[in-house]
């Protein structure tokens, strides 16, 4: 992500995180946040599925934001965008800790019709290297 773009998002993050949790008592509730971002065509897209975050989880939500970006497609980084939404709610009690929700929802692989595609950045995960160009994988 570039700097600017990282910058901004945890300056929003930033924002939002001191208006929420200054109004949450103690450390027995948590936050429920969907972040959605608006571009300047009016099209909304979520960038994040439901996270259920306690007070301290700001540097990890701001983390998987920028990431989540960094990996969508070109047309996040190319689109201006407009605004960023927080949806949110608060509820009682705390979440489970940031290392058992990244472990409880480990998905292998995604289904396109009836064929199974691993998830992952390396090409050389989704079967045998033909030829290598470049950055070009045939596979």
């Amino acid at each position: 992500m570039q700097y600017l773009q990282l910058h901004l998002l945890s300056t929003y993050i930033n924002k939002f995180w001191k208006d929420v949790t200054d109004k949450i008592d103690g450390n027995d509730q948590h936050i429920l946040l969907i972040p959605r971002v608006r571009w300047i065509n009016g099209k909304f897209a979520s960038l994040y599925r439901l996270s259920k975050l306690n007070r301290e989880d700001k540097d990890y939500i701001t983390k998987n934001l920028s990431d989540r970006i960094d990996f969508k497609s070109s047309y996040y980084t190319t689109t201006p965008i407009e605004s960023i939404i927080f949806s949110y709610g608060v509820r009682k009690g705390r979440t489970l800790d940031n290392t058992t929700k990244s472990d409880r929802t480990e998905i292998k692989y995604q289904t396109y019709y009836h064929y199974k595609f691993p998830i992952s950045y390396d090409p050389l995960n989704y079967g045998r290297l033909l030829h290598k160009f470049n950055n070009t994988y045939f596979m």
